[in-house]
């Protein structure tokens, strides 16, 4: 994903979309739909091309697995 250091649980929270739908695109391959793409492309602040071109389910991601916690202790 994005080099951002986020948790699955804010993008949750910023983007409305269940953590483990997120989970899923993240870890499982599966691809967000076109109004989630543009939902997690806001959020993280980025164009859906950067989001495309980066990934969001790369191994070496900075979104942490599902991380309840509201803020990441790293």
């Amino acid at each position: 994903m994005i080099r951002q250091n986020r948790s699955i649980y804010w993008l949750a929270k910023q983007t409305g979309i269940l953590d483990n739908t997120l989970y899923q695109y993240k870890n499982k391959g599966v691809e967000p739909s076109f109004r989630n793409a543009c939902r997690i492309a806001d959020a993280l602040q980025v164009s859906l091309l950067e989001l495309r071109e980066d990934g969001f389910h790369e191994e070496d991601s900075n979104v942490k697995s599902i991380d309840k916690s509201p803020t990441s202790g790293d």
